[in-house]
């Protein structure tokens, strides 16, 4: 058993045939059977079922499959910290960011990126903190910027900022009692638009009107926070949404942030890591840059 029957065993498993396996691998269908079918007598084992609709792993396959795939994956951990030893890091990290973060974070990331890492590339998935955990739980990713995700043992996550969370009405709109802060029992008195679930803010201000005891008047539920901004300037409802994305929405003059007291709504900004991925020199560094320029870029947030 070596290195290169178990790479062609993981993508034949991985794309659940040899035809398409042996287009990616760019050798030819027989030469891989050929290889499977050593592998399979050397260990003794069927790795896969074979039948009219395709194949499928044995449960002696499906063993060897995790096993291989961590076997691949320090063998390129070890080459990649070999390859780092001199110069500047090399390889690819892939990071997970919401909208709203990678709008003021992602153009300024990518300069600095490159002017660091000239022999790195970095790919951006742009989703919700729900997609992003997803992909960090299952290795699609290395990085994420996401909000208030459950701890998980494959995650490493620090918090990086908290930032505060407003009800944004527009400018015009009459503030029942005339008040300058709100109690969380006043979410009741106003036509709502929110993000669509699974969201994390849409599931905080739920969470906060259950433990009020109140219900919510959501008129509208949306998806994206731009969105939402200017169904609001229309005068269609209020949201209830970080403070700074009223102020950087280009039309805060028509806006009103109402803020809440005792306590103050906030919701928190992690940097998760995925322990499924290679932790290579690239990854961390290219954490470290992803900390520094959320600093910069969010002077506002504590």
């Amino acid at each position: 058993m070596d290195l290169k029957q178990l790479e062609y065993f993981v993508c034949v498993a991985e794309y659940g045939g040899f035809t398409r396996a042996a287009i990616e691998l760019g050798i030819t269908q027989p030469a891989l059977s050929k290889q499977i079918r050593q592998l399979e007598v050397e260990l003794r084992q069927t790795l896969f079922h074979r039948n009219g609709r395709g194949i499928a792993l044995t449960q002696a396959g499906k063993t060897l499959f995790e096993h291989a795939k961590g076997i691949l994956e320090q063998t390129e951990r070890a080459r990649q910290d070999l390859r780092e030893l001199h110069g500047s890091p090399m390889g690819k990290v892939i990071l997970g960011i919401t909208p709203s973060a990678g709008k003021i974070l992602a153009p300024n990331l990518v300069t600095e990126f490159q002017k660091r890492f000239p022999r790195a590339s970095l790919d951006i998935l742009e989703g919700t903190s729900s997609n992003i955990h997803d992909w960090l739980m299952v290795g699609r990713a290395d990085i994420g910027v996401l909000y208030d995700p459950p701890d998980a043992p494959a995650l490493n996550i620090t918090a990086a900022l908290h930032e505060e969370v407003c009800m944004i009405c527009p400018a015009d709109k009459p503030v029942p009692g005339g008040k300058s802060a709100l109690q969380y029992a006043d979410l009741a008195h106003f036509p709502l638009i929110l993000p669509s679930l699974p969201h994390t803010m849409r599931a905080q201000v739920e969470a906060v009107a259950r433990e009020a005891r109140i219900p919510l008047n959501v008129v509208l539920n949306v998806g994206g926070a731009n969105f939402i901004l200017e169904l609001v300037r229309q005068g269609h409802g209020c949201t209830v949404l970080p403070e700074h994305l009223a102020r950087e929405s280009g039309f805060a003059d028509q806006l009103k942030v109402l803020h809440f007291s005792q306590p103050a709504l906030t919701r928190t900004m992690v940097i998760a890591v995925s322990n499924r991925r290679p932790g290579t020199r690239l990854v961390h560094e290219t954490e470290q840059l992803v900390r520094t320029q959320l600093r910069e870029r969010y002077p506002h947030a504590k």
